[in-house]
């Protein structure tokens, strides 16, 4: 399981890049990023995931569209064996199940292991590590975790802040 958590402000929502990753030369162990706006998060896990989007990342979840904003944000993208979960200002953000708009989307495949990722890799902020996904804003605080944050967390760290 893994989470990344980010206090934002995007300088736009026209722009599709990399707000932070641990990857090289594009190959990416997990990564946040957003496409103008909507958030999204990837990992990479031993299985195919069936919500990929793209065939060389594993995008498990993304946010509708109209979520990124240039304003202030808390973002958590957070995977574990049986979910992937985005939560925007501590709510969470994921879209809907294309089969049932009522119902959560359907969960990634478990995580058989992390046997794919590399710990050659390197954290990297605003941009992949190639330069190839400028991301344009401000980072008031970014922190990764060796594991899923629960929904109470998330919220949590939402109400506490940070500060300027």
């Amino acid at each position: 399981a893994v989470s990344l958590e980010v206090w934002i402000e995007p300088a736009n929502n026209t722009q599709n890049g990399t707000i932070f990753t641990y990857s090289k030369n594009n190959e990416r162990n997990v990564t946040l990023g957003v496409e103008q706006t909507r958030y999204r998060g990837d990992v990479r896990t031993s299985n195919p995931d069936p919500l990929a989007t793209d065939l060389d990342v594993n995008n498990t979840v993304q946010t509708p569209e109209n979520i990124a904003a240039p304003a202030v944000q808390h973002l958590v993208y957070t995977r574990n064996q049986t979910t992937a979960t985005i939560y925007v200002d501590g709510t969470v953000a994921n879209p809907p199940n294309p089969q049932d708009p009522n119902q959560p989307p359907p969960p990634p495949p478990p995580i058989t292991d992390q046997n794919g990722w590399s710990p050659a890799y390197q954290l990297a902020f605003g941009n992949e590590t190639d330069g190839n996904r400028p991301w344009l804003g401000k980072i008031y605080l970014a922190a990764i975790y060796c594991r899923d944050l629960t929904g109470v967390e998330v919220q949590k760290n939402f109400a506490a802040g940070f500060a300027f």
